[in-house]
C-alpha cells in the first residue's frame, strides 16, 4: 500500500481506494451510503463529509472517470475550525496545510517537496509564508498540498494517472 501502489485506507466508513477503484466497487462499498453523488459529462463525483483517514477527520472528495477512480481529495477538520467565514483565519488554513503535509506523509511514506512552477520559463517560488504547494510524484500519480489563495482553503489532492499519461 501507499508509496508503491497509490492505495490507502479510509476507517470509517470502511474502504480502500487506490488508482483500481472503480465506480462499480464504489456502489456497492460502505463509503457509497455516506456519499452525495454528483453526475456530469465528465464523470461522476461522489463527497463524503466526516469520514476518517489513520484518525483524522477528513471530507474526501472523489472523481471517477470512465468508471475508474481518478482523483481524490482529502479535506482535514481541524479540532478548533469555526463553522463558516467568520472564523476563518489565513493562519487555521496553513495549520491545515501543514496537517495535510503530514497526513500525506503517512499514507505515502514521502515527504512532500515544493513543486516547481514554471511561469515564463522560469521556476517560481511563491515564499516562504507556507503557501507554495509541495507535492511528490510516483509512478501511479502524483500527491499534491496546497492552499488556494482565491477560495481561501487548503487541500490535499490525490491524482491518479492512466497509463497513457505516466
Amino acid at each position: 500500500m501507499g508509496q508503491h501502489d497509490g492505495r490507502f485506507s479510509i476507517d470509517d466508513p470502511p474502504g480502500e481506494l487506490g488508482p483500481a477503484s472503480t465506480l462499480d466497487w464504489f456502489e456497492a462499498s460502505p463509503l457509497r451510503a455516506r456519499a452525495a453523488l454528483d453526475y456530469d459529462p465528465g464523470g461522476v463525483g461522489a463527497s463524503v463529509r466526516d469520514a476518517s483517514v489513520l484518525g483524522r477527520r477528513v471530507h474526501v472528495g472523489l472523481g471517477f472517470d470512465r468508471g475508474l477512480l481518478r482523483r481524490v481529495s482529502l479535506f482535514v477538520c481541524l479540532p478548533d475550525d469555526a463553522g463558516g467565514w467568520d472564523g476563518w483565519t489565513l493562519t487555521q488554513e496553513l495549520r491545515r496545510k501543514r496537517a495535510h503535509d503530514e497526513l500525506a506523509e503517512a499514507l505515502f511514506a514521502h515527504t512532500l517537496l515544493p513543486r516547481v512552477i514554471e511561469i515564463d520559463g522560469k521556476a517560481t517560488w511563491f515564499g516562504q509564508d507556507g503557501t507554495h504547494p509541495n507535492h511528490a510524484r510516483f509512478g501511479w500519480g502524483e500527491v499534491l498540498s496546497s492552499y488556494d489563495s482565491r477560495g481561501g482553503f487548503s487541500e490535499l489532492h490525490i491524482t491518479y494517472a492512466d497509463g497513457d499519461a505516466l
